[in-house]
């Protein structure tokens, strides 16, 4: 069941689930409960057989009971995986940017969207955050929005910073906390060959479309995002928020067969030559002893997550503790 679509909305969220109708309502709590309601969410189903249909009818059902703005779309049929789930999230889409929150992920704060949209450039003048990242001469993307826009997460109850955006290093914040501008996408879509490691292989490609290569970020200090000052100007293709926007669920699949990751994590970066192949074994070598150490000391995990950050002189906002708390 789908609602008539009256104009563009800033935010697309999309939900991909299966057989998680608990998940399911968290995730809709968390998105229901914003003050920002310049969104659309999208729900694809995987046909879901323990009453998320139901639950997705019911939301339908109240309409304009769920508020002003946040129209809900959703479909429940069988896919070929998470992937292609978000591939049929993106044809759906009619935001200008994509937030991909899972099944069971939540927003960080009732304002997320709202601090992001503020934090967002107001002036087409500035100088993009690369000096090898050029605006698209397409003319499609406005020169005040960003293509890209990324910010830290929330993982329980530990803060994660972002780091720099080299992604030949890895994911440099969680998937949820990353927003792709639509247009800029273009046909762009997840490589469903990939089980686990999709969205780092689609994060990558994308930030390769825009001309901004992990080189330009290798010895780069990006702009400061001081939540008490103005949001930055400029047009810039990537842009940094100094806050999280998810809470992102632990134990997921990427979490349980972190393993096949790594594995496919090396493949891409050989694949789209992210680093020269040695680097590459020693992020892959790097990353299982980042993941062990995570396993048996996740106390001293979360310190060094927390003071190795390299991420833009990050102010203390009202959603980050002090010190990163071990998760339960």
């Amino acid at each position: 069941m789908t609602q008539t679509i009256e104009k563009q909305q800033l935010f697309t969220i999309i939900t991909v689930t299966l057989n998680n109708l608990k998940g399911l309502k968290r995730t809709e709590e968390s998105i229901n409960r914003q003050t920002c309601r310049d969104f659309e969410w999208i729900v694809v189903d995987g046909g879901s057989t323990d009453h998320s249909v139901d639950y997705l009818h019911s939301l339908s059902l109240e309409g304009e009971g769920r508020g002003e703005g946040g129209l809900l779309h959703w479909s429940s049929r069988p896919d070929n995986g998470i992937y292609d789930a978000m591939n049929k999230g993106i044809a759906r889409a009619n935001g200008q940017y994509l937030l991909f929150l899972n099944a069971g992920d939540t927003l960080a704060s009732a304002d997320t969207l709202q601090k992001i949209k503020h934090h967002l450039p107001r002036s087409p003048h500035g100088l993009p955050r690369s000096p090898n990242c050029f605006p698209r001469e397409s003319g499609d993307l406005p020169p005040s929005l960003p293509a890209f826009i990324y910010g830290d997460a929330l993982e329980g109850s530990a803060y994660k910073p972002a780091r720099p955006p080299n992604i030949s290093r890895g994911m440099f914040t969680h998937h949820q906390s990353m927003l792709y501008n639509r247009k800029a996408l273009e046909k762009l879509r997840y490589d469903t060959f990939y089980k686990i490691a999709a969205d780092y292989d689609f994060t990558a490609r994308f930030l390769l479309s825009l001309n901004c290569h992990p080189r330009d970020f290798a010895q780069q200090n990006l702009n400061s995002g001081d939540p008490k000052s103005e949001p930055h100007s400029g047009s810039q293709k990537i842009h940094y928020c100094p806050f999280p926007f998810c809470n992102f669920q632990p134990g997921g699949i990427s979490q349980q067969q972190a393993a096949l990751g790594r594995r496919e994590q090396y493949q891409i970066r050989k694949k789209l030559k992210l680093t020269a192949p040695a680097h590459n074994i020693i992020i892959t070598g790097l990353q299982a002893l980042a993941w062990k150490l995570r396993q048996i000391a996740p106390a001293l995990y979360w310190r060094l997550k927390s003071s190795g950050n390299n991420a833009p002189a990050i102010a203390q906002s009202d959603n980050r503790p002090s010190h990163p708390k071990t998760p339960a």
